[in-house]
């Protein structure tokens, strides 16, 4: 099974932190973490984006 997430970090360098307790759940292999440039707005902010166009 291949599952994929987008997840913002508060802080630089959380990114590393979380590979290592990712690593150390029994089952969990093949990690990998991709960083894309693009600005990526969460669902809600797309949402309330889309209501403020709408008035």
């Amino acid at each position: 099974m291949e599952i994929s997430y987008y997840v913002r970090f508060r802080e630089k360098g959380a990114g590393n932190d979380f590979i290592r307790a990712l690593q150390r759940i029994s089952g969990v292999k093949d990690i990998n973490l991709f960083f894309d440039e693009e600005s990526i707005q969460p669902p809600a902010a797309k949402q309330d984006s889309h209501r403020a166009a709408d008035s």
